[in-house]
């Protein structure tokens, strides 16, 4: 009987202890694709001062940054890292 209790109890602190050392699992969603882009694919027309934009969102509402690529080549190079803005002016084109 005291072999019983004690396996019990040992049983009791090793699942306590599995329990409280297991991490809360909190599910990150990621951001939607940037859409809507402004101008749009080759858009004829548009002016040299024109600022660039888009739409984008997080369903969990964390905050998006974005890596700008700009150029005429088809591997543009980085033209700015982090930007917080959905928008972007490369300045006179």
């Amino acid at each position: 009987m005291k072999k019983l209790l004690f396996l019990l109890l040992f049983l009791s602190g090793v699942l306590l202890i599995l329990w409280s050392c297991a991490a809360p699992s909190a599910v990150n969603h990621l951001p939607a694709a940037p859409s809507n882009p402004y101008p749009v694919d080759n858009a004829m027309n548009v002016p040299i001062d024109v600022t660039l934009s888009w739409s984008c969102s997080d369903p969990d509402g964390d905050s998006l940054t974005y890596d700008i690529y700009f150029g005429t080549s088809s591997n543009p190079p980085l033209v700015k890292s982090n930007h917080t803005s959905n928008s972007f002016n490369p300045g006179a084109l």
